[in-house]
């Protein structure tokens, strides 16, 4: 195999690096995750969906997940070591749960892998819950941490509900610290504004700490105030790339996950499309000041989703940006610092 280009500025791996696009035996994968630090072999953790109710292009399906060890060589064929044990998250998940017998666990989704100052694995995942008899789901940030990917223990979420409009996290992409000690965390959002409208958006949160809950501060990209197309139904972080990759005008550069609004189709509604786009990150102000005009990619096999979750930078001028078609598989886009910067703004 070798790479194919799938647009002026994003090249393919032709077949998925974990998963297939048929989905033999039933198997689902989705949200790779990589250890930053390991290597020969890479190590990372992906979801793996056990049981799929509805399609995922169409609001309301249901998915029933676990979280797997996975490991590859060559960072194009990645394969499943075995299911992810962490240690104490059945006591973790029913304090969660007290209380509400109006809900059910459907199962550990959406890996994040950070490694601190010290060499310790911290793990972030999301912690969620289904609704009985109504819409919508009770979503965490949850937290485990160890000194490799096979002995972690869970800790209590490090993200929950605010209030009753920011009801729910996932997806969490921190930046580098800054002074002060601190790191901002961007993460994907559930608001609620009642019957106006319930969607995802993007907010910032400060932490100092690896491990304790985080400060939830705002919302710093709300579709509902979005101008382009692309991001105005949903928003979701992915990545800040690192500044030894890749810096703007002093401004971080990062991958966003947006979504084209709902459309109705008849009685039923349907996803818009679900796609990477960059975005420009002040790491002092904590905000959000520019976001490109169209996505970077989309798969050409893509029904509605191609969704980005992971990078590993291969030099200092190329990367791998592992991405989701259809909440499926993963497939690998090879990026280049030579055609990301083309498509940055001149001024601000």
């Amino acid at each position: 195999m070798v790479w194919k280009k799938l647009n002026n500025n994003v090249d393919f791996w032709d077949i998925p690096v974990l998963g297939t696009e048929k989905q033999e035996n039933g198997k689902i994968f989705m949200a790779l995750s990589i250890d930053p630090k390991s290597k020969n072999p890479y190590k990372g953790i992906a979801r793996q969906v056990t049981e799929r109710q509805g399609s995922p292009d169409v609001p309301g399906f249901l998915d029933r997940s676990k979280l797997v060890i996975v490991q590859s060589y060559d960072l194009l064929n990645w394969k499943v070591v075995g299911d992810l044990v962490i240690k104490n998250i059945d006591k973790i998940i029913q304090e969660i749960k007290k209380g509400g017998e109006d809900k059910f666990f459907i199962g550990l989704e959406d890996p994040d892998i950070l490694v601190d100052e010290n060499g310790k694995k911290h793990l972030y995942f999301t912690v969620p819950f289904k609704y009985v008899g109504r819409d919508g789901c009770d979503v965490h940030v949850g937290h485990a941490e160890g000194d490799n990917l096979e002995n972690l223990t869970a800790t209590l979420p490090v993200l929950s509900k605010v209030n009753n409009e920011i009801v729910g996290f996932k997806e969490i992409c921190p930046s580098p610290t800054v002074k002060g000690g601190y790191r901002f965390v961007l993460a994907e959002t559930f608001v609620d504004r009642g019957d106006k409208r319930k969607f995802s958006a993007t907010s910032i949160s400060k932490s100092k700490n690896f491990s304790n809950k985080w400060d939830y501060i705002k919302l710093v990209h709300d579709p509902e105030k979005e101008t382009k197309n692309w991001c105005s139904g949903h928003s979701s972080p992915c990545k800040i790339l690192d500044p030894n990759f890749i810096i703007h005008i002093n401004y971080l550069v990062g991958i966003m996950n947006g979504c084209e609004p709902t459309k109705e189709a008849g009685e039923n509604k349907i996803y818009g499309k679900f796609r990477p786009g960059l975005f420009l990150f002040d790491n002092q102000k904590g905000e959000i000041v520019w976001i490109s005009d169209e996505p970077l990619l989309e798969d050409n096999i893509a029904t509605t989703i191609t969704f980005a979750s992971d990078i590993v930078y291969l030099n200092d001028k190329e990367a791998i940006l592992y991405a989701h078609p259809n909440d499926s598989f993963v497939r690998a886009y090879k990026l280049k610092t030579s055609k990301i910067k083309k498509l940055l703004p001149n001024n601000l």
